[in-house]
This record gives C-alpha cells, structure tokens and sequence, in this order.
C-alpha cells in the first residue's frame, strides 16, 4: 500500500460539472462578446467576393432600359413611374396609383432569384398587394426585357455583401447601426444566448452535487427530445393560424442570420416550417428551463430534476410542442426569467447578482411581447421578490430588482397590448370573467388540469399531496405556486373555447407550479416510500403512451385543412396565382396559400405563388347571420360578391396561363346556416371553367369555433383546389355546386 504522501488525491465528484460548467461559461461568453462586436466588425470581416456593381454616370442608360416607362410615364391605367432609385447593385423602380397604392420592381444581378428575368437582370416584384400592382410592374419588367442587350454589368469590385446591400445614399455608420440593431433582435442569437446561458446556469447549480443529477438532466432532455419526434407531428394547433406568426419564429424568419445562413449554406426555409422548427428547439429547451427555475424557487435538487422529467413526458407538452403555439417559448421565456430574478435575489456571487440585474429589463420585456397574458408574470415576480424572499433578501435587493424588472416589463406590456389588445384588457377586467373562471375551476372538462384524457391523473393526485405538503413546510412557496395557477386560470377564463383539445394551450401557462407540486410529492415518496416512488415513476414513463390519442388527435378541420393545402403546396407551379376566399368582410389576412408559400432563399423571402382574396365586403352583421342561418347572398347580383379586380384578373389568366382557385375551409364554413357554401365561393364557380385538381371530404369537427362558424357538427364538407381553365359570364349553377362541386366546364 502506498504511503499517503504518494497517494493520487482523490478524484473530485464534481470535476466532469466543473468542466463542463467552464466550457458553458466559456461558450456564454464568447456569444455574448460576438453579439456585441459581430454587428460592428461585420463590414469588416464579412467575405469579400467580387460583386458586380453600378457605376456611377449610368442613369440615362438605366431610364433607356424603361422606355417608354421613364419617371411619370404610364405603365397602365393609374399606375405611374414614381421614382427610380440606383444602389451599388440594383436599381429600385417604384410604382403608384392615385389611391396611394405602391409597389417596386427591383433590379439586380441575372445570378439572383427573381419573379422575372432578362439578359442582364433577375426582377423581382415587391409590395405586390393587388392584381393592378402585379400587372403595372409586369408591364415594365417587359420594357426592360425588350431594351436590355444582355451586357447591363461590365466591371466587378471586391465588395462585403454587407456593402452592396447598402444604398449609395446611406452612410456606412447609419448601415452599421441598422445591421447592429437587427443582430441584436435576431431570434437564432437570442436562441443560442439563452441556451448558453440555460446550460451555463445548469451546471452552475450542479455543482457539488452527485455526478448522476447531471447524467439524469440530460437524459431527460434526451428522452424530451425523442418522444416529440416520435410521437407528435407539425401542425397549426393555434387560433387565427394564418394571421398571426409568433413572436419568437418571427425574430427568427425575419432575422439576419437565417438570411444569411440561406446565402452561404443554400437551402429553402419555409416560413411555417420555421415556426415548427423554432418550437421544437424551445420544447426540448423547456425541460432545462424548468430545472434551473425550480433549484432556485425550490431549492430542492430532487425536487427540480422531477419537476424537468415531468415536463418532458406531459402529453399537453408534447402535443404542442410540434405546432406554432405561442405557449411552448413561453414557458422556457418565462422561466428564464425567474431563474434572472432568484439569481438577482439571492446569488452569494456579487457578479452573478449584477450580471443577472443587467439582463432582466431586455428579458422580462421579450417575455411579455411572447403573448400579451405574459404581463401577468410581472405580478408573480414581484410576489417572489417582495413576500417569498422577504427574509431571506436584503430590503434595498428587494427593492432594487422590483424596479428593474418593472422599468423593463411595464413600458414592453403598455406597448404591446396597449396598441393590439386595448379592448380586451377593458373586457378582461369585467365581474364576467371572474364568474367564468369560478365556474370554470371545477369543470373536469373543459379545465385541463383536470381532465384525465389530457392530464395524467396520478399526477393530479400528486399535486394535490404536493400542495398540502407545501403548505405545511412552507406557506409562502405555497402561496405563490397556487396563486400562479388561479392568476392565470383566471386571466384564460376571458376566452373559452368550445373544444377541450383547444383550451389546452392556455393551461400550458400553468403546468409548471402544476408540475412543481406534484414534484414535491414525488420527492417524499423518494426519500421515505422507494417502491411507491417506483410505481409513480413507471406511471410518469407510460403517460406519454397512454396519452398518444390525446396527443395525435388532429381530426379537426382547421388541421385536416392544413394538412391539405400543404400537400398541394408543392402541386402548383412557382409564380401562379391562387384564388381563395376568407371572408366577406372585406379583409385579406388568413390565406392560406400565402402563409403556407412563403419562404427564405438565398437570402430573399419570396412567395412561391400568390395568393389574392376572392370575397368582395358585404355589409351587416356577419357573425350574426352565420349563425342564424340567413342568406348572405340574398339581392346581390353574383357579380357584387367577387371582388372587380379578381374578375378582371380571370378574364386575363383564365386558359392562357397558370390560375388555381382554392375552395377551403372558408368557402365551407363562412356562411349561412342555410346556404351551400360561402356567396363568393358559388359565385366564382358560376364564372369560370375549372378542372378538379385535388379534393378531399371531411366531416365537421371544430377546433375554432370561429372558424367553422357555418358548418354543423358532423356536416360533410369538401376542400377542393381547382385549376380555372376558363373564363365567361355568370351563369345558373348546376345540380352539384355547392361545397366547392361545381361542374368543370369545358
């Protein structure tokens, strides 16, 4: 036996923690000294390829290349030459029409992608909004094709990609700004900060602790990750899905790093498919939000990790996770920010305390642009602040963390619900909503914490012991994870859906003091009762199986409809116009082809079609008369309920080049009760000749309300994408029209 002098010390049980904790540190750091200076130094260090350029002197040569279309020269009826503006590498031609319409045709190198093309040139057609505006830039794209002789580009420069995106007229500190500014917002940056950060704290709170805490929190990321690919598919699972784009898939799609990303690497990005694939990272993300939030809320080793191993296997989780629900970056926002605010409280490390003060305001503020119920947060944090932690923090900490956090959280909430959601903050403060929420508490339905088809049971039972030993040990913790459930219980009761299977994104605000407590009741079965904790742990693995019919339950309309037109996305050609019908309200948000076409490539976002409302506006009360079952097209001739300028644009296309209409889920449901289809939709049937492209039957299954306003439960309806092979007057449908089963003509 060797003398202890020559012993090897004792290898330490938290080295691996150690290292990796250094290496996370180390990762944080260098991310955030890049999100700094990369804005700045990008002029600089971006890869310089030699890029054709305009040089200067060239003007006359560029207006000949419009002619006869110069400055103020008509390129058909209203639509004028507005400006003509020359940068280092493409010329921006404007158009407008008397009523304040504009749109641009942009001329660049002909290696670009582009809706039209010449010798020298790839145009591409921007702020497209009517068929008028498409056909005044077409009408000059054909001007430029018939002057240009093919050699418009005649000299090459060493320029940063960064530089030939900048306007002559724009200063090099002005461009560097606007680039900083955008770096800074970008969603992938912001992505891989809070995963540094989430992994850095992570092994933080690790240390010291048995190895095995660190090889189970990765198991349960692991597993977390396996089980949403394996169990779930992408699908639109929100309200107004084509309407609205989360916050969180915005800041990535409209970013600078997935464009440049698709300039250097190639690729096609859809912008649906990027909301997926943003959710998907922050779903499996969640687990190890969640962990380092409860450490320190619970300050319970045991206790965080089943709180993290839940939240993995929740079927509610799962199910959401592989859609754009806002909900899913919520809960890793959300709790990020708690774990800043602990941190802020009660870190022994000064420098970890300051570090975490300085990142609240920007993170609390894009906690509560996520989803507008967000700013309820701002009451849990200040509860933390100033009753959890009172005697554990010092009063000047606890006040000075409340400040920051409500300078950052305040001015972000005013903006974002005071300029979109100022009516329903007046309507959810109401008696109404707190006598829905009281009723609502006890609903084993409709509230789904208590629903066993979509929250595991044992788990119930587990938050209830959870709840009652909270209590008993320690009131205040009590407080706060019971009050998160009823605050925000109650905020939801505003809005009830009428399917359960819906109502189940606003619980997702509330699964994790849900989780919290059943974690605690876990925990004691853990340490005194092992093989009841074994039976509890077997029950937590199958509840993601046992739960699979709640998690694949798609048979809604509003999914089988996405389902559909995104089968057909591939179907029509690039460029085509489609028809489709939304609404007889006058606006032209929620199409669906638009959504579904948009994409990102090489470095542009591009439509692969467009996409143009059908629906001219009638006026009364819709809502009203879809339930009622009136006759919306009752003394209107079929011509008032087509929009003029789609008629115009069939009587162009129709039989000469591509034109699909889509009869959708809109087509079936915004109408009367009495009514076949929507007025637009049998009017357009009436007008053109079509072929039957695709088509499918469903039977009615609401998942919105709002959007199957028309149809009866179990009514049989049918999406259909036709191709319009023709065009001429209006005339009798036939026996089969209606639900989009007009004869094709000939």
């Amino acid at each position: 036996m060797l003398p202890p002098s020559m012993r090897s010390p004792p290898r330490s049980r938290c080295g691996l923690a150690r290292s990796l904790r250094r290496a996370l540190l180390l990762l944080l750091s260098t991310l955030a000294i890049s999100l700094v200076l990369l804005p700045a130094l990008a002029p600089a260090v971006a890869r310089a390829d030699r890029e054709p350029v305009i040089e200067g002197g060239r003007e006359r040569e560029i207006l000949g290349l419009l002619a006869p279309h110069g400055p103020g020269g008509e390129a058909i009826d209203g639509w004028r030459v507005h400006s003509v503006r020359v940068d280092m590498a493409e010329i921006h031609v404007t158009l407008k029409d008397p009523g304040g319409g504009a749109a641009t045709l942009v001329l660049a190198h002909h290696e670009r992608p582009g809706d039209a093309r010449s010798g020298s040139f790839s145009m591409r057609f921007e702020g497209v909004e009517t068929p008028e505006a498409r056909a005044a830039l077409q009408r000059v794209s054909e001007a430029v094709q018939r002057n240009d002789d093919g050699h418009f580009w005649k000299i090459e420069r060493e320029v940063s990609p960064l530089a030939v995106a900048a306007s002559k007229t724009t200063s090099v500190s002005v461009e560097r700004s606007r680039e900083a500014a955008a770096w800074l917002r970008d969603g992938l940056v912001s992505l891989a900060l809070i995963a540094a950060a989430l992994g850095g704290l992570a092994v933080h709170v690790l240390r010291g602790r048995p190895r095995w805490e660190l090889y189970t929190l990765l198991a349960i990321l692991v597993v977390g990750a396996a089980l949403r690919l394996w169990l779930a598919e992408p699908h639109y699972l929100g309200v107004w899905a084509y309407s609205r784009y989360p916050d969180a898939a915005r800041r990535v799609y409209f970013g600078p790093a997935l464009a440049l990303l698709s300039e250097r690497v190639g690729g096609v990005y859809y912008q649906v498919e990027t909301a997926f694939a943003i959710n998907l990272a922050l779903g499996v993300l969640a687990p190890l939000a969640v962990y380092v939030h409860a450490r320190y809320l619970l300050k319970r080793p045991r206790a965080a990790l089943l709180t993290a191993g839940m939240l993995a296997l929740l079927p509610s989780h799962i199910r959401f996770t592989r859609s754009e629900v806002a909900f899913i970056p919520s809960i890793v926002m959300s709790s990020f920010t708690f774990a800043l605010l602990h941190i802020a409280l009660t870190e022994r490390s000064r420098a970890f305390r300051v570090a975490a003060l300085l990142g609240l305001p920007l993170v609390v503020a894009r906690m509560v642009q996520v989803r507008p119920l967000n700013v309820l947060f701002l009451a849990l944090f200040v509860g933390v602040a100033l009753y959890l932690r009172a005697d554990s923090t010092p009063r000047l900490r606890r006040a000075l963390v409340v400040v920051v956090l409500l300078l950052g959280g305040i001015p972000a909430a005013a903006s974002h619900l005071g300029s979109q959601y100022s009516v329903q903050v007046g309507e959810g403060m109401s008696v109404n909503v707190l006598l829905e929420a009281f009723w609502l508490l006890p609903d084993p339905i409709y509230n789904s914490l208590l629903n066993p088809m979509i929250t595991p049971t044992g788990w119930l039972l587990a938050a209830a012991v959870g709840a009652y030993l909270c209590w008993r040990s320690s009131p205040r913790l009590a407080v706060i994870l019971l009050g998160w459930i009823l605050l925000f219980h109650t905020g939801h009761a505003y809005v009830i859906s009428g399917e359960p299977a819906m109502q189940a994104r606003y619980y997702l605000h509330m699964v994790v003091p849900f989780l919290m407590l059943a974690a605690i009741a876990a925990e004691r079965l853990w340490l005194e009762r092992a093989r009841w904790f074994g039976v509890l742990a077997a029950y937590s693995i199958a509840c993601p199986f046992i739960h699979v019919g709640f998690i694949r339950d798609y048979a809604f309309n509003d999914v089988r409809e996405f389902e559909f037109v995104m089968a057909q996305r591939a179907q029509i050609p690039e460029g085509c116009p489609v028809l489709e019908f939304y609404s007889h309200d006058g606006g032209d948000t929620g199409l669906r082809f638009m959504r579904v076409g948009s994409y990102l490539e090489d470095g542009y976002r591009r439509q692969r079609f467009e996409s143009i409302p059908i629906g001219a506006a009638l006026e009364g009360d819709l809502e009203t008369a879809y339930r009622a079952g009136g006759d919306l097209a009752a003394g209107r001739a079929p011509e008032e309920l087509i929009r003029p300028e789609v008629q115009a644009l069939i009587d162009e296309r129709a039989g000469r080049e591509c034109l699909y209409f889509y009869s959708g889920l809109g087509c079936a449901a915004q109408k009367g009760r009495d009514e076949a289809s929507a007025p637009a939709c049998e009017a357009l049937l009436q007008r053109v000749s079509i072929e039957t492209v695709a088509e499918t039957r469903l039977r009615s299954r609401a998942y919105d309300e709002r959007v199957s306003i028309g149809l009866r439960d179990g009514e049989e309806f049918r999406l259909t994408l036709y191709r319009v092979t023709g065009s001429h007057g209006f005339r009798t449908p036939g026996p089969e029209a209606g639900q989009g089963g007009a004869k094709p003509g000939p």
